[in-house]
């Protein structure tokens, strides 16, 4: 087979997409079939390269949304490739409306994993963006010979805002990397007792929401910190550093790793935070949710799509049902107030949920999906 892996940005962008992308490449080569990745420059570099032994093809292109590059040189690409199988990743990029209309021209088959279908709250720029583009998401949806959803949420979602044959959908969990930690980090040792957010640090992640929270857990938990690890614009850090600016000392930003070369003290961050935060509003199954489990520490979760299948609010970890920083230092509060035992029982079942999120099963899947399609 020759797969292409079309995703709107690649590593060294961070983010889930990326990492899943990477992954599934990286596996389809160890199985002895051909793949490439097709990206955008996302205004920085171009070419072909060999990104951790993936051939990577960056094509020029600029934002005409924001974080929505368009992309130039795709039909010149495709035709040069010629893929069997396209597996597009999203439904909201235009790079996958792109690519997805030249099926007819080159015949190939189109596979497209969806990574959240909407977002459960939204600002009102965001609802424009996506009633203006549901139109050329609808498209994507028709050529997709297949679809993979990340959880029954998503599929019901899915089904509820798009035209679709439902024969089409495939329930395929997001996946990790079981990771273990073979050493002591000690600049990370030296942090204290902290509370973790990872990704990237921007507003539709709600990080100033975190941070009210923080505060208020703060009072009482005086020697606490927030750590921040993910790429941030420079604006957007000084932005959240004025929320907390009296408590600017307890609040440190890593910056973004790479999550090849830095598996290991990303995965040190996790193992040693007391608890970690996912509240985004537009989720399919968040990576670093379950990135964090792996390491046996518990997340605290918006009900943004198919989280709830993972975790279950006060056995796994904690969910809140709102984007409300009250709602989220109780369940802060109600985590750091549990004994130790307590907690130990809380990271065992974190723990214990993952084992069913892990990334060598969630590929056979997506492989026998590829040779089903083709």
């Amino acid at each position: 087979m020759k797969i292409l892996e079309v995703s709107h940005v690649f590593l060294p962008h961070i983010g889930g997409i990326e990492s899943y992308v990477y992954r599934t490449a990286r596996d389809i080569l160890a199985k002895g079939d051909e793949c490439q990745v097709l990206t955008s420059s996302n205004g920085k570099k171009t070419g072909k390269s060999k990104v951790y032994g993936i051939f990577v093809n960056y094509l020029k292109s600029f934002n005409l949304l924001p974080r929505n590059p368009w992309t130039f040189g795709v039909n010149k690409a495709i035709s040069e490739y010629k893929p069997d199988i396209v597996h597009i990743h999203s439904i909201w990029f235009l790079l996958s409306w792109q690519v997805a209309r030249l099926k007819k021209s080159y015949g190939f088959k189109v596979i497209n994993t969806v990574h959240g279908v909407a977002p459960d709250e939204a600002s009102f720029a965001v609802k424009a963006f996506l009633q203006l583009f549901k139109p050329l998401a609808q498209r994507i949806v028709n050529q997709s010979d297949q679809i993979i959803v990340l959880s029954q949420v998503e599929k019901e979602k899915l089904q509820k805002l798009f035209s679709v044959d439902q024969d089409k959908i495939k329930i395929i969990n997001n996946g990790v990397d079981e990771f273990s930690v073979s050493k002591e980090i000690k600049d990370i040792d030296k942090l204290g007792d902290f509370l973790l957010f990872t990704g990237r640090i921007i507003a539709d992640k709600n990080p100033d929401l975190f941070l009210k929270a923080f505060l208020k857990v703060l009072k009482v938990n005086k020697n606490l910190k927030a750590v921040f690890v993910g790429p941030v614009s420079k604006e957007y850090k000084n932005y959240l550093l004025d929320i907390c600016k009296e408590k600017s000392d307890k609040v440190l930003f890593e910056g973004p790793l790479d999550p090849i070369k830095d598996a290991e003290r990303m995965a040190y961050f996790y193992k040693k935070a007391l608890i970690s935060v996912s509240i985004g509003s537009w989720e399919g199954l968040p990576t670093r949710a379950m990135e964090s489990m792996a390491q046996k520490t518990p997340v605290i979760a918006y009900t943004s799509g198919g989280i709830k299948n993972l975790i279950t609010d006060n056995l796994n970890g904690y969910l809140i049902d709102s984007l409300n920083s009250d709602k989220l230092s109780q369940k802060i509060t109600q985590f750091l107030d549990l004994s130790e035992t307590e907690k130990q029982k809380i990271k065992d079942q974190s723990y214990k949920a993952i084992k069913n999120y892990l990334w060598p099963q969630k590929f056979k899947e997506i492989y026998q999906l590829y040779r089903e399609t083709i």
